[in-house]
């Protein structure tokens, strides 16, 4: 039986034994600040802990996303953090063109509305909403739900940063197209997967959340295409461009 790790004041627990470690790394972390560094692809020696806005490159989080597996790869057919991004930029494109059609409503009825949003800014946090895991990893949430607190500071100054780098002002509207997306497309990813149910993931969906994932993977039915890493790190990257982002 697993307990509440945030609340749970059981000693003998192994929850406390988890508690203890975290605080041991995070000590050891502060001591080893300057040496823990993540040598990217480009080269770059990004320093998670204290991040230079100089070391964050376009090239490394469509590399390293690219071939980052989401649901810890448990999946027949892979589905990377690059082609879970990608593909919601494309759903979102699709629909602030034809905001008319069922998607459009869907969305309003999660309250939102694309009209609210402006096109270019909705695209740019979309492509790179998970940017910072091109640094942190991608974490399922199950894991997230007990170390999520240690990392979670670090990913917002991270993510910050990203915006800068590519001119990007999310508003609370985006946020939230995006966010309502992002459930979505879970369900689609599953029926994608070869093997995954929606239903058994530890995150339930409600009936809203279902139809607008049914929504999407019918949409980009025809788009899905299970592409090597190569491929999906250069689609990322025309996905900036288009969107003028320098590289």
């Amino acid at each position: 039986m697993w307990c509440d790790v945030h609340s749970c004041t059981d000693s003998q627990c192994g929850c406390q034994i988890l508690t203890v470690n975290v605080d041991a790394v995070k000590g050891k972390a502060k001591a080893l600040r300057k040496d823990l560094y993540l040598p990217t692809y480009t080269g770059a020696k990004f320093n998670f802990l204290d991040p230079l806005p100089g070391h964050i490159h376009i090239q490394d989080m469509a590399h390293a996303l690219s071939g980052m597996p989401r649901y810890f790869n448990h999946t027949v057919w892979p589905v990377t953090v690059a082609f879970h991004c990608c593909c919601m930029h494309d759903y979102l494109n699709l629909m602030w063109w034809d905001g008319q059609n069922d998607g459009g409503y869907l969305l309003a009825e999660h309250g939102l509305d694309l009209r609210e949003t402006d096109y270019r800014n909705l695209m740019k946090y979309t492509l790179f909403h998970d940017g910072p895991e091109a640094y942190l990893g991608e974490w399922p949430k199950p894991i997230k739900a007990v170390f999520g607190d240690v990392m979670k500071r670090y990913e917002e100054k991270i993510q910050e940063m990203i915006w800068a780098k590519i001119n990007c002002i999310p508003s609370p509207a985006i946020k939230a197209v995006v966010d309502a997306v992002d459930v979505g497309i879970v369900y689609a990813e599953t029926e994608l997967s070869g093997n995954m149910r929606y239903d058994l993931l530890p995150m339930k969906m409600s009936d809203s959340e279902i139809k607008l994932g049914r929504h999407i993977y019918k949409t980009l039915d025809k788009y899905w295409v299970h592409q090597d890493h190569e491929a999906t790190e250069q689609y990322f990257i025309q996905c900036a461009r288009r969107l003028g982002v320098r590289l």
